[in-house]
């Protein structure tokens, strides 16, 4: 069920230009120094499309509730980046890969509008990725 994230309403950057992307359980706010909308909605369906092609082979990703096991040789040649992030994630902390999910999404598509701008926030669920050449306050 959808709940309304009523502390986007307070996000501030004057020299940032905030915007939405949601792509069914993902849901990010993105400040950038232009609005990139087209870049981060593409990027999403990308990492979201990864995921859900790996959970396909490997059901067990998707449910798991500890760490799912997988060779280090499969983590490095058969696993995208961003299911690679998550399995790493989800060892180093003991939980299920699906525990890293929205701070593996706002991470990738991060680094990816790094490309058409200097700053980038993104919150994602109260995960967030933040590349700033400012102070901002949390």
């Amino acid at each position: 069920m959808y709940q309304e994230r009523f502390y986007r309403n307070i996000f501030k950057g004057a020299n940032l230009q905030f915007f939405d992307v949601c792509v069914y359980e993902t849901d990010l706010k993105i400040g950038a120094s232009k609005n990139l909308y087209k870049e981060a909605l593409l990027n999403v369906m990308k990492y979201r499309k990864q995921i859900e092609d790996y959970t396909k082979l490997n059901p067990e990703f998707l449910r798991s509730l500890e760490p799912v096991k997988i060779k280090e040789e499969a983590l490095v040649k058969e696993v995208s980046p961003i299911v690679g992030r998550m399995i790493s994630a989800s060892q180093k902390a003991g939980v299920g890969p699906m525990a890293a999910v929205a701070g593996a999404i706002s991470e990738m598509v991060g680094g990816e509008l790094l490309k058409y701008s200097e700053e980038v926030i993104i919150e994602n669920g109260g995960d967030l990725y933040i590349k700033t050449n400012s102070i901002r306050r949390v």
